[in-house]
């Protein structure tokens, strides 16, 4: 017929004995994959095809047998609801595409979940100050940030971080730039936070005392006020202590965790998110559970050695559509802050 390329023969009761499975082709790396109905003489199989080519692939492989018979039929003849029909050695085989049914809620309640995760993940590895699950959450945001746009400037950050840490620096260098990434200045374990928040926060500190010298701002004061930054700040912090003045923190106020839990579950079980119901959001109408799968995959690949290989040559500017919202009340502060003299150690 065309349609198969190689079919084992198999009598009626082979295929009722013997018949284990359609394989999936889990290990395989296509960018489709098809939910497929298939009848032979009246058996009803529900089988994941991969599509190749433009065919869809179904490997037919009997139990007591090794060998794996392979079906290939065009992706152009399966439309939702209608079955290809074909006969082989008179066997009848009739194949149809399932029709799916997207649910916009369960899809966007999905994906959220995969973000939380991988925050959760990350929040978690930089506190417990780990290295090596550092990259990796470095590296599962890079599809992330790519599809957000290819000109994001955190895809850059991440690809170079890694390329560092991983191919460029000699082993010593790269334990030494991961090891520095992280900073605990209270020695407690599950307590670090990241370097370049921590200088951020120094960089708001010696901002606010130059902005305090007034008109009096010359090269020598702003250099003097900048040497004693650490001792007026540790100054300041134990003189509020002192007088018990509590210290204004940028962190919001917590509810009570009972209280929210108990929102959270009422919501849930009206909404029931995981349930396939045809439900459509305005906002985020056709929202894709998994990013990943919905990109062209190979112009991230292009875009990704395109962008390494620019950071390499060390050639780090390039366009960019996000702005850059580094300003004084762009500071991030953690309501674990631990005492402040060792602000500039």
């Amino acid at each position: 017929m065309g349609l198969v390329q190689e079919v084992k023969i198999l009598s009626l009761g082979e295929l009722k004995a013997h018949l284990l499975f359609f394989q999936n082709l889990g290990e395989d790396q296509s960018s489709q994959i098809l939910d497929l109905k298939v009848n032979i003489q009246s058996h009803e199989i529900l089988v994941k095809a991969s599509v190749q080519e433009g065919y869809a692939k179904l490997n037919l492989q009997m139990e007591k047998e090794k060998k794996i018979s392979v079906i290939q039929i065009p992706v152009t003849m399966l439309t939702d609801g209608k079955s290809v029909q074909m006969v082989i050695n008179g066997l009848q085989i009739s194949v149809t595409k399932i029709q799916q049914t997207t649910d916009d809620i369960k899809s966007y309640s999905l994906c959220f979940l995969q973000y939380v995760f991988l925050i959760w993940n990350f929040m978690d590895a930089v506190k417990e100050g780990d290295i090596f699950r550092t990259n990796v959450c470095l590296k599962t945001m890079i599809p992330l940030f790519y599809f957000h746009s290819e000109l994001s400037k955190y895809l850059s950050e991440c690809i170079d971080y890694i390329q560092k840490t991983e191919i460029l620096l000699s082993p010593k260098m790269s334990m030494k730039v991961r090891a520095g990434s992280f900073i605990n200045k209270s020695g407690h374990i599950g307590k670090n936070k990241p370097a370049d928040i921590e200088k951020e926060n120094q960089v708001k500190l010696l901002k606010e005392l130059i902005r305090g010298l007034g008109s009096n701002k010359t090269e020598n004061a702003i250099v003097g006020i900048s040497k004693a930054a650490p001792v007026i700040e540790s100054i300041v912090h134990h003189f509020d202590e002192e007088v018990g003045i509590n210290e204004i923190k940028t962190t919001h106020k917590s509810r009570s965790l009972e209280n929210d839990l108990k929102a959270l579950l009422e919501k849930t079980r009206e909404l029931c998110p995981f349930s396939d119901k045809g439900r459509t959001l305005y906002s985020y109408k056709g929202i894709n559970v998994n990013p990943v799968h919905a990109m062209n995959k190979e112009k991230f690949q292009q875009v990704v050695l395109r962008t390494a290989e620019r950071l390499r040559r060390g050639n780090i500017s390039e366009d960019r559509d996000e702005d850059d919202n580094g300003d004084d009340n762009n500071v991030h502060s953690e309501s674990d802050n631990d005492d402040l003299d060792s602000l500039f150690e």
